[in-house]
């Protein structure tokens, strides 16, 4: 009887100590997804995508693939996206509130050297997830903003980046593949939608 009892405790005792353990790995397993969690919300419709960022953007005419997305959502100055194709080129354009100057950006008189330069020493203006070393740069416009262009012509990849200092809205227009200089232009200039101080 007394074996039987013991046996019974015995069994017991494991069966505790089996679910402890699983408790336990559930909970790391949880903790780690949490740690993890995706800071993005991805094919979001542009209402929502106007209400989390306060942005928007200019459908260019015959534009395909449409999709919004909004990046860091849950910090104070989110990023919108649009990601369109026209004329048979993807691309995607991004837009974040910002307290940024002119200052803040490379001279528009600097070498495409220089403006390399700066993309590594002046960081926030690129918001373009595009992580390169770019081999050509220069000064350009989108509208009436000064725009800076960069290039990295061994994957043709480039973007292009300009500053709204009225609102204080930064611009990204950037593409993956088949990036040059005038497709970047023209592609930023139909994706551009002017907000005319209503941000900021």
């Amino acid at each position: 009887m007394k074996k039987a009892i013991l046996i019974c405790l015995m069994a017991v005792s494991v069966i505790s100590l089996c679910a402890c353990g699983q408790k336990k790995a559930a909970e790391e397993t949880t903790a780690a997804a949490a740690g993890m969690a995706n800071p993005n919300l991805y094919g979001v419709t542009e209402e929502t995508l106007l209400e989390y960022t306060g942005l928007s953007f200019n459908m260019p005419q015959g534009a395909e693939n449409v999709s919004y997305n909004v990046i860091a959502y849950e910090s104070e100055s989110p990023i919108a996206e649009m990601n369109f194709t026209l004329d048979g080129n993807s691309a995607y354009i991004r837009a974040k509130s910002t307290g940024l100057l002119p200052d803040d950006l490379p001279d528009i008189t600097a070498s495409a050297q220089d403006l390399i330069a700066a993309a590594k020493e002046k960081p926030e203006f690129d918001i373009s997830g595009l992580y390169y070393d770019w081999t050509g740069a220069k000064v350009t416009t989108v509208d009436y903003n000064d725009a800076f262009l960069y290039l990295y012509d061994k994957e043709n990849t480039g973007f292009i980046a300009w500053l709204d200092v009225v609102p204080g809205i930064l611009y990204n227009l950037g593409m993956t593949e088949g990036a040059d200089a005038d497709k970047l232009e023209s592609l930023a200039t139909a994706a551009y939608l002017p907000m005319q101080g209503e941000v900021g």
